[in-house]
């Protein structure tokens, strides 16, 4: 691995290394050669802070949130180690661009580290507001591009100047989102299926439930939700007859 002195025991799953970070290479937003470090994301903490501060911009949220308890963090990446492996490793400063009042601004935000005393590897706790290796909010991308793709700008030069970004950054930013796009809109549409129907579920006139249930039951063979299902027969729906019940 370049730059990189490290001893593996492949007897006991053991990645030791002799510096805190663990280092690949791979491009930033500016086109520079970087290292990257092992991380843990920490998605689920800020879902709280967007529901109550929604008017905030991404720098106030980030602020507002302590480090959560080392408790409820994941398993250790690299060796699997429960939670309770990791020990409190310091912080590093990195920019933190986002729009304020429709303001460029750049901030120095604190990203604390966890040791996993199993393996000896630490790791950064990034939270969802922040991209890996790229100095933008993730709001600060969102707003650049959805200027872009609706066209608020007359050219991508003056787009790049309210955002005070140059183009070649603008560029690899549009080819990372075309990439990346597809995978996420896959992800909200599922999200979004599963969550009109548990809404629908909730709210659904009973006896229309109740025939919905029935239909599952004949063509699944069991009760919705039903634990320890061993045996899934599949029945066409065309062959269901209309306004049959389900057998308690």
């Amino acid at each position: 691995m370049p730059g990189c002195s490290c001893n593996s025991d492949n007897r006991k799953g053991v990645y030791a290394c002799q510096h805190p970070f663990p280092k690949l290479w791979a491009m930033d937003d500016h086109g520079t050669d970087i290292t990257l470090t092992i991380m843990i994301r920490l998605y689920l903490y800020i879902c709280k802070a967007f529901q109550q501060i929604k008017h905030l911009d991404d720098y106030q949220i980030l602020s507002s949130i302590s480090t959560p308890d080392l408790s409820e963090l994941s398993p250790c990446p690299c060796c699997g180690a429960p939670s309770s492996s990791y020990s409190h490793n310091g912080s590093y400063e990195r920019h933190f661009v986002c729009c304020t009042d429709g303001c460029v601004c750049d901030h120095m935000v604190l990203i604390p580290s966890v040791r996993c005393r199993s393996c000896g590897v630490s790791h950064a706790l990034i939270r969802s507001l922040i991209i890996p290796y790229s100095s933008y909010s993730l709001g600060f991308l969102i707003r650049l591009l959805y200027a872009w793709i609706t066209g608020k700008f007359p050219s991508v030069p003056a787009l790049c100047s309210h955002f005070d970004i140059s183009e070649s950054t603008f560029y690899r930013i549009r080819r990372r989102f075309v990439l990346d796009a597809r995978v996420l809109l896959d992800a909200l549409r599922s999200l979004m299926e599963v969550t009109c129907l548990l809404k629908a579920l909730s709210s659904c006139d009973p006896l229309l439930l109740h025939e919905a249930l029935s239909v599952f039951f004949q063509s699944t063979g069991h009760s919705f939700l039903q634990p320890c299902v061993t045996k899934r027969p599949k029945v066409p729906l065309c062959s269901i007859p209309p306004l049959s019940c389900q057998i308690p």
